[in-house]
């Protein structure tokens, strides 16, 4: 047994099977019966198998099956090798196909071969033609193809790439040949256009405009020039629903991304937004955007929702007590014209009314102040402030006070200078009646009389008159004064007697001791030195100066005392005892007339120097001792024996004698008293 692959496959052992074969060459034996050769394998047993195997028809030996010959073109055309690779996931079979230098048979591990198929129509229901290839081609049908040219986009329509369609199938394919079917069609989009965006507003600002302008050269597109027009709404009275904007487009719809927003722009106060619409009173601005995201254009208007107009409807006031006064209490304030769903009311909280007139009474008018609205919707409304006066829906009255003011006590005592019942004194608004005016009043007699109320609000009282009690009482002496009822002489003793000054009885009497002798009249005499103005009167001429106690110097000019002389007149046996009270310092020691005051030669050591301030005190004085009074500057002159020894109390004993001028600065006060105690001496 001979065969291409194998030559014999009878043993039942070692049957097997052969597929994806091929034998090119001859079969020669000694034997030339082809019953024992075959091109692929001798086959004796059943169970041997013999699948897709070839070899050269020339050498044709006898029929084999799952075998078949082909010539040597269906070997160069790479079928066979096609063939034989079919159903093998690994590559096995390949061949390089080439008109030149290819493999004219298949090759273990070759180039792939691929089967392309052209039908002769548009279906595979029409006949087809193979052809085998090393490059894979899509499955090829015969079309009959129409060409649609290409047609250009613009900025608002899209355009389409050349394309060919079978007219057998309706298929379309973007070559020529109809290798390239399309799914959809080979549209090019619209370039959209580019606009130029300009502004535009009315001179009230009510309405802006956005003006698009495409600036595409050749630009005839309907949309080429596009405008937005945003304008406030016409009814701008709050009426409790959103007052909205409009927005127009010519062409109409050109735009298919154009949005509407709105805040609120109140400066007086927050007008709140309801669902972001502007429903409440107040400024809001209005935003028309077109476009979204860094494309988006906007323009903006202002207007305002003004308050709704309402009025006073009626008015309701409150009974009163007579209180002198015209207002009274507001009890409720009705108004019109407010919307149903809104919460408005006057403001009635400590809110009073004028009447007519303050006296007891009815009354059926009323003048308000200015009315406040309250409540959660109040902002939204202007009440019209009604024409003052204005009629009550019930009548008001003001009822009588209980009694009238500053009523007397029923029981009143009578000074003792009161002699009649018109004498005494009533609290304001009362009086007595008048046939009583004249009733004497008697000590410790009562005298009953009645008082009426005649004050200028007299009849708004239900009590305005009283039965009163007087009594008139002792004197009680409150003044007295003494009355000489003879003087007193040098020779003879006098009398006095002391009297009421109100009812003039005498209440004591006294004797006034005799006069003593008189010593000669003495008189002293100064002059001071004032700031600006100089030496007063005649510096030179005592007879011009001032004289016993007569004030020297300037009061409330705010002048310094700068100096003071001072000379004593009508005994040869008195001289002068003077102390200065000098600022920071106090009071300085004494000195007599012609001791020079050693003690405060630092400020009186000229006149003119510009001291400090001081006040100056001095007495007539004998030599020797001297019953006096004392001056202090807190207390003024007191009275005492203070014996008086001439010397220094800060220094050593006064030697000195001869008139002398005290130089000072402000003289505060300046008094002498001398006589007096000289008389009693």
């Amino acid at each position: 047994m001979v065969g291409g692959i194998c030559g014999s496959n009878a043993s039942s052992t070692t049957s097997g099977r052969i597929e994806n074969c091929y034998n090119i060459g001859t079969i020669n034996t000694i034997i030339n019966d082809n019953d024992d050769k075959r091109n692929i394998a001798v086959i004796e047993n059943e169970k041997a198998v013999v699948n897709n195997c070839y070899y050269l028809e020339d050498n044709y030996i006898a029929e084999e099956d799952g075998a078949s010959g082909r010539d040597a073109d269906d070997f160069a055309s790479g079928e066979i090798a096609y063939r034989l690779q079919v159903g093998q996931d690994d590559p096995v079979w390949g061949q390089t196909l080439a008109d030149e230098g290819g493999d004219p048979y298949p090759v273990l591990g070759g180039k792939t071969v691929y089967q392309n198929v052209t039908y002769s129509g548009c279906t595979v229901d029409t006949s087809l033609t193979i052809e085998y290839s090393n490059e894979e081609k899509d499955i090829k049908f015969t079309h009959a193809l129409v060409k649609s040219e290409k047609v250009n986009a613009d900025c608002e329509k899209d355009g389409m790439e050349a394309y060919w369609t079978c007219t057998s199938c309706q298929r379309r394919f973007s070559d020529e040949d109809g290798t390239k079917e399309l799914n959809k069609l080979p549209v090019i989009s619209a370039f959209g256009h580019d606009y130029k965006v300009d502004e535009e507003k009315s001179e009230d600002g009510t309405r802006v405009t956005l003006i698009f302008t495409c600036q595409r050269e050749g630009c005839t597109a309907d949309k080429h020039e596009v405008t937005v027009t945003l304008t406030a709404p016409d009814s701008l009275t709050y009426a409790g629903t959103a007052k909205e904007a409009t927005v127009t487009q010519t062409p109409k719809d050109a735009f298919d991304s154009v949005s509407v927003s709105y805040e609120s722009v109140d400066k007086r106060r927050s007008a709140t937004l309801v669902e972001g619409k502007p429903v409440n009173a107040g400024d809001y601005k209005a935003t028309v955007t077109v476009g979204t995201g860094e494309d988006a254009v906007s323009a903006s208007v202002e207007y305002t929702i003004q308050k709704k107009e309402i009025s006073v409807y009626s008015i309701d006031a409150s009974d009163k007590i007579y209180d002198g006064a015209k207002k009274v209490k507001v009890s409720r304030v009705t108004l019109i014209g407010i919307l149903e769903q809104d919460v408005v009311e006057a403001d009635t909280t400590d809110l009073y009314g004028d009447l007519p007139d303050k006296n007891a009474g009815t009354y059926t008018e009323i003048t308000l102040p200015k009315l406040k609205l309250v409540g959660d919707s109040a902002d939204n409304y202007e009440l019209i402030q009604p024409d003052n006066p204005l009629e009550l829906i019930a009548r008001v009255t003001i009822q009588k006070a209980q009694k009238a003011p500053n009523m007397p006590e029923a029981s009143i005592e009578v000074d003792y200078t009161k002699t009649t019942v018109g004498a005494v004194t009533l609290p304001a608004g009362w009086k007595f009646d008048d046939t009583k005016l004249d009733t004497a009043l008697e000590i410790d007699k009562t005298v009953t009389v009645t008082a009426k109320y005649a004050g200028e609000d007299a009849g708004n009282y239900e009590v305005e008159s009283v039965e009163i009690t007087l009594t008139r009482k002792a004197c009680t002496h409150p003044t007295t004064k003494w009355i000489v009822d003879k003087e007193a002489t040098v020779d003879a003793e006098g009398s006095r007697h002391k009297e009421c000054t109100v009812c003039n009885t005498v209440l004591a009497t006294e004797t006034i001791a005799k006069l003593k002798a008189q010593t000669p009249d003495v008189t002293i005499r100064y002059t001071t030195h004032v700031q600006t103005y100089g030496w007063q009167g005649d510096e030179n001429n005592a007879n011009k100066w001032f004289a016993n106690g007569k004030m020297a110097g300037t009061s409330g000019k705010a002048k310094r005392l700068e100096g003071i002389k001072i000379r004593v007149y009508g005994n040869d046996n008195l001289g002068i005892q003077y102390t200065t009270h000098c600022q920071s310092y106090g009071w300085l020691c004494e000195a007599s007339g012609g001791c020079p005051d050693r003690c405060s030669e630092e400020w009186f050591s000229c006149t003119g120097c510009k001291l400090r301030r001081c006040e100056c005190s001095f007495r007539c004085t004998p030599v020797g001792k001297l019953p006096c009074k004392e001056w202090f500057v807190s207390g003024g002159w007191r009275a005492g024996n203070v014996q008086y020894e001439p010397k220094c109390r800060r220094r050593s004993e006064c030697k000195y004698c001869i008139p002398h001028t005290c130089t000072v600065l402000w003289l505060a006060r300046l008094e002498v008293q001398w006589r007096d105690e000289w008389n009693k001496r």
